[in-house]
């Protein structure tokens, strides 16, 4: 029987019932199933017979009972019979009980339902999402790609359904994984063409990588073309200084005049936390760029005029991410007083903000940047007690934990130590390798500093981030130790090895911003 007859056949019955419930299921039937008679059981493995198992699933899916519908689906999808049925019985039988698993089971057991269902081509983007959200908690990273780069081309409109973080996460994760490389680079691509942003702004980090890999390939046009989306003042930095980019560097023009560009995102940063004034993430990246441009003085202003409007508890009616960004206003109204040389100020603020929870749990973030203060002010012991009985960090969060432990001993003059938290440094570095460079550095390994930093420049995936580390930026209020740092970074770069790798990939030139703060 073809698609275009009509009646009231079991096939029509299946096409006009199930397409509309596999879309609506999760939102129209409640969690509770109810009671009904035990399933019957079909007199063979016919195709006639299977189409019984499904004829009852969708019985029990009307009645409310899923877990009924679920037991009759998984019959039917595993009956000798079922791959004798028409393709869109298949799909519409694969795609509801890829629904009712993802909803009564999580997104893990419904994985390989949705990878089924999504391979029809009758699939909607229901089971592409669901596919997606399978494949990123199972960590099949190269899947959930392919999912993103689907979705971005045929339901672009459905886009702001992933979570922005979880597009970041798994770019990271598919980065220099030369197997992966081609879902890691169409998902990019596909995001691209689908006008995808951030919370209205672009995602630059991932554009930058987009016109990388787009120039590997030859495409200089349409990576010149991604390069002109970018708008951050850092990620033109770091592609005019990386001479990956210099083919297309050439054609930007203005585009790639790094202060022009940072006084026109700090504009629209600007334009952005008037327009939205109940929302703290706006004031904070505005006040991230300030501190970048040399203004610190006004980015302690906008933290003090927030202070002051929350008092007395304030917040949560004022701001509606007050709960969970509050303390990144406070940890910024401590780098600025930092930027303006008033350390023991800055200590005070960070100390505040180290005792508020964070997601609502232990304050991990500010007490390890209140533990790399002190420890860059001379006070290992305090550095110490600051960071001592910390909850679960990421695996950055732990590189930085051992370099105040490290600092620390450095200060105390106790070698072994040292020692020890360099060995944990080494085998982890790949966490986090800017933070082992400073340890290399703090410790004086000016020997093996050197040699990371050929490595990071010969690693096209590591080369962009040393590059934009040692760039000339504008001086700034500094401590003894970072003035002793920057100092044993200069000597390492002079070296000839180091210069001529350097010369090889990159460049180092002069810029009116803020070192980046580590």
């Amino acid at each position: 029987m073809s698609g275009n007859e009509s009646g009231g056949t079991m096939m029509d019955g299946i096409r006009r019932f199930t397409l509309a419930l596999t879309l609506a299921l999760c939102t129209v039937f409640p969690v509770q199933a109810a009671v009904t008679q035990e399933l019957a059981t079909p007199a063979n493995d016919s195709v006639e017979s299977t189409r019984e198992y499904i004829g009852q699933a969708y019985a029990r899916a009307r009645n409310q009972d899923l877990e009924g519908a679920a037991s009759a689906l998984d019959l039917a999808i595993r009956s000798p019979g079922f791959v004798e049925l028409e393709d869109i019985e298949q799909y519409t039988a694969l795609s509801l009980a890829a629904r009712i698993s993802l909803d009564k089971r999580g997104p893990k057991r419904a994985y390989a339902l949705f990878r089924r269902s999504s391979s029809y081509p009758y699939a909607e983007g229901g089971d592409w999402h669901g596919r997606f959200s399978g494949a990123f908690v199972t960590r099949d990273y190269g899947d959930a790609a392919y999912c993103v780069a689907t979705i971005a081309t045929r339901w672009p409109q459905t886009l702001d359904e992933i979570n922005n973080q979880a597009i970041f996460m798994i770019a990271s994760a598919l980065q220099g994984d030369a197997e992966k490389a081609d879902f890691r680079f169409e998902m990019l691509s596909a995001l691209f063409a689908a006008g995808w942003t951030v919370d209205g702004g672009q995602p630059n980090y991932l554009w930058s990588n987009l016109a990388d890999e787009l120039v590997r390939r030859g495409e200089v046009k349409q990576a010149a073309l991604v390069a002109s989306r970018i708008d951050s003042a850092r990620a033109v930095l770091a592609m005019s200084v990386d001479k990956r980019f210099d083919p297309i560097v050439r054609r930007g023009g203005i585009a790639f005049d790094v202060e022009k560009v940072a006084m026109a995102e700090l504009q629209a940063a600007e334009r952005r936390a008037a327009d939205d004034a109940q929302q703290l993430r706006s004031i904070i990246e505005l006040q991230y760029l300030l501190l970048d441009t040399l203004q610190a003085e006004r980015a302690l202003a906008l933290a003090d005029e927030v202070v002051d409007r929350v008092r007395d508890g304030k917040g949560p009616p004022i701001y509606r991410d007050f709960k969970s960004d509050y303390i990144w206003i406070l940890d910024n109204r401590s780098r600025a007083l930092q930027r303006l040389g008033r350390w023991d100020e800055a200590v005070a603020q960070q100390r505040k903000a180290a005792l508020r929870p964070e997601n609502g749990d232990m304050n991990v973030s500010q007490a390890l940047n209140l533990g790399l203060l002190l420890a860059e002010l001379d006070h290992p012991d305090e550095a110490l007690s600051a960071v001592a009985d910390l909850g679960d960090m990421s695996p950055y969060g732990r590189m930085q934990l051992e370099l105040v432990r490290l600092m620390a001993a450095v200060e105390r003059n106790d070698a072994p130590e040292v020692q020890r938290h360099l060995d944990f440094m080494r085998e982890h570095r790949s966490d986090a390798p800017s933070t082992y460079q400073d340890a290399l550095l703090s410790a004086e390994r000016l020997d093996e500093a050197a040699d990371l930093i050929l490595e990071r420049l010969r690693s096209e995936s590591l080369r962009g981030a040393v590059l934009t580390e040692i760039q000339e930026y504008a001086e700034v209020p500094s401590t003894p130790r970072q003035a002793e740092r920057s100092r044993r970074r200069r000597e390492v770069l002079s070296r000839p090895q180091v210069q001529a790798e350097l010369k090889k990939v990159g460049r180092i030139a002069s810029f009116r911003l803020g070192p980046p703060f580590s």
